[in-house]
């Protein structure tokens, strides 16, 4: 039985890959990286930008070896942690029908520009450690956001001296863009019980979750994470995104536990390290698709070191290492049965 289950496995995500190839926007379709040169006002940002007021820029863009080009985009601040406690702020990108027209945003309206947090020496190697979980994350459902590497310029502007910033950042599609191609919505301000959403994909993305020891989200208040709703057939899918609080990722700025899920979590589930993995999906009565779904995870096992290996260049020897023995870590809890199901299936929540 359990072979079948890993057949059916190895065929669901070949189908994937291929859904996912042909459904990229021109943006998101080469994989190689897209230099990006900004320049403007932190603090205009952070302090005048909002959903309704946004701030007039001029994007310059090449990729590989062609001339630069340049596009007008207009520029808001988001998101709450990042916003608060980072030197870079995080940044929403709106680009203009007229102004995108025959380039490669063509397809995309709405885009996030992940910056680093903190000008630090770490700054690049925890972009591209968060970078990383969404390339994993793609490889475990198509329900996932398209990312782009995109090493950026930026100049900020200051009273008395601007000053030069290279950096490594990355694009992430916008939420609609994701639930068009799934044929699905965006549910907006929706409070949604986790034993709602669709049962497989639920589990997908708790595991996943406990793979990169992130325990900053929600799908139910939606922190970090959106609820699609699709029709034929109608589930309800979370998805994903933000992983800088991650043991995966391993900033110095990483909350332990995070105040908002306090009331919710189980006090016996606190950590002591941010690299400690708690799992926290919802228990579900069918452990066949529990197993069902770690043999899914298993088969991608080697893609998953490919992907890291990939983006060696960009880490050093201590990081990469490091990286590899804590993937390591989860693959060796799910290769053995007993330690399945005493840290996964019996951690799990109830409530």
């Amino acid at each position: 039985m359990k072979k079948l289950v890993f057949i059916s496995a190895l065929f669901i995500f070949a189908s994937w890959s291929d859904v996912q190839a042909q459904d990229r926007s021109g943006l998101f379709e080469n994989p190689g990286p897209l230099e990006l040169k900004l320049d403007f006002s932190f603090k205009q940002l952070k302090k005048e930008t909002n959903d309704s007021t946004l701030m007039e820029e001029v994007m310059y863009y090449r990729e590989g070896s062609a001339d630069w080009d340049s596009i007008k985009v207009q520029m808001r601040k988001r998101g709450n942690f990042r916003l608060q406690n980072c030197y870079f702020p995080p940044v929403k990108l709106n680009i203009k029908k007229k102004e995108r027209k025959e380039t490669i945003f063509e397809d995309d309206k709405k885009l996030k520009l992940v910056l680093p947090c903190l000008n630090t020496k770490a700054t690049n190697a925890l972009i591209i450690k968060e970078y990383l979980c969404y390339q994993i994350y793609e490889k475990v459902t198509p329900f996932s956001f398209h990312t782009r590497l995109t090493p950026v310029e930026v100049t900020e502007h200051r009273k008395n001296k601007d000053k030069v910033f290279n950096l490594l950042a990355f694009l992430v599609e916008d939420d609609k863009q994701v639930a068009k191609r799934n044929n699905g919505e965006i549910m907006k301000d929706a409070i949604v019980h986790p034993l709602r959403l669709h049962d497989t994909t639920a589990v997908r993305f708790a595991i996943f979750q406990y793979l990169i020891a992130n325990m900053d989200w929600s799908t139910v208040y939606q922190h970090n994470a959106k609820v699609m709703k699709t029709k034929d057939p109608y589930r309800l899918i979370p998805l994903a995104y933000d992983f800088d609080q991650s043991g995966f990722v391993d900033a110095s700025y990483a909350i332990l536990n995070p105040e908002w899920e306090s009331a919710a979590v189980n006090p016996a589930n606190v950590r002591a390290d941010v690299k400690d993995r708690i799992y926290r999906g919802y228990c579900r009565e069918n452990d066949p698709l529990m197993y069902a779904v770690r043999d899914e995870y298993l088969v991608i096992e080697d893609e998953v070191y490919g992907i890291i290996e990939a983006y060696k260049k960009y880490l050093d020897d201590t990081d990469y290492k490091s990286l590899q023995k804590f993937v390591e870590g989860f693959f060796d809890t799910l290769e053995d049965n007993e330690a399945f199901k005493t840290e996964i299936i019996d951690r799990c929540r109830t409530k």
